[in-house]
């Protein structure tokens, strides 16, 4: 393969990387397409470039492995969608009854959801979200203490 095609994959997989989150991967492959595109204005043959495209690359992501494990670990995990509605508060706009379990409960961010409750709540109270179920929220009153 041409010099010039290796450095054009390897800008075409650092390219990639940059756009996609692919753990460092791309990176190596890029790497690894440096390494061949050197091997090939060298003057290696196309089984020597192949040879040193996969053993650069499997050398960048040996070595990168530890450092990308350690970067994925330092961002805290943070809840989204409905796994990030346990845990929050929200204002009951229709009263809620455990019986018919009718009601209505507005989050933070000022969407409205179904709601049930083990103990009739009033509107205008305050709740804690305790559980997404299905389309319901699982909600308990909260204290008007805190």
């Amino acid at each position: 393969m041409a010099p010039l095609l290796w450095f054009l994959t390897f800008l075409l997989l650092l390219g990639v990387e940059m756009l996609l989150p692919g753990g460092f991967y791309f990176a190596s492959l890029a790497l690894g397409a440096l390494a061949a595109a050197i091997a090939a204005l060298a003057g290696g043959a196309g089984a020597w470039q192949a040879a040193v495209f996969f053993l650069a690359t499997l050398l960048a992501v040996v070595a990168a492995a530890p450092a990308a494990r350690r970067w994925m670990r330092r961002i805290p995990h943070r809840p989204v969608g409905f796994d990030a509605l346990p845990g929050q508060r929200a204002r009951v706009i229709e009263s809620l009854d455990p019986a018919t379990g009718a009601g209505r409960v507005q989050v933070s961010a000022g969407i409205s959801w179904l709601a049930v409750s083990d103990v009739p709540i009033p509107a205008g109270a305050w709740v804690e979200v305790v559980a997404v179920s299905g389309t319901r929220l699982r909600v308990r009153p909260v204290p008007s203490s805190e």
